[in-house]
């Protein structure tokens, strides 16, 4: 008997890559940056941003230490010199990690199933066959 669950349960695992905002090199980057900022807010940049020589340009969003979880102030542009750190979130799917979980679920059911038609079927037998008694 085959049974397919019809649960994929899929492990990621975050990364964090840290980035120097002091880099010469950098000019662009990655999507999910976090950016700390010397006032103890935080800003993301879903799309990541652009770096020029004093600061950095995207369409973000800046999170204050009084702001509530959903509060938040658009940002166009952030000056460098007010960069303290940042670094770049990203997922990874884990796929040694997801198929385990969906490959043990569907052997989880599949047993359930056999066992659960093997048990109809000896109660049926144990009964007569027809669930009611004949005199």
């Amino acid at each position: 008997m085959l049974s397919l669950s019809g649960c994929v349960t899929l492990v990621q695992d975050l990364t964090v890559t840290p980035l120097d905002p002091h880099s010469v090199s950098l000019t662009e980057s990655p999507p999910n940056l976090r950016v700390h900022s010397s006032t103890g807010g935080v800003l993301l940049f879903p799309k990541g941003a652009v770096f020029t020589a004093d600061s950095l340009h995207g369409l973000g969003q800046y999170y204050g230490l009084n702001m509530k979880n959903d509060e938040f102030v658009e940002v166009y542009s952030y000056p460098l010199d007010m960069v303290v750190g940042m670094e770049a979130i990203g997922r990874e799917t884990n796929s040694g990690k997801s198929v385990v979980p969906s490959v043990v679920g569907s052997l989880f059911l599949t047993a359930g199933v056999m066992g659960g038609a093997i048990l109809i079927a000896l109660s049926q037998a144990s009964w007569g066959g027809g669930g009611y008694c004949e005199q």
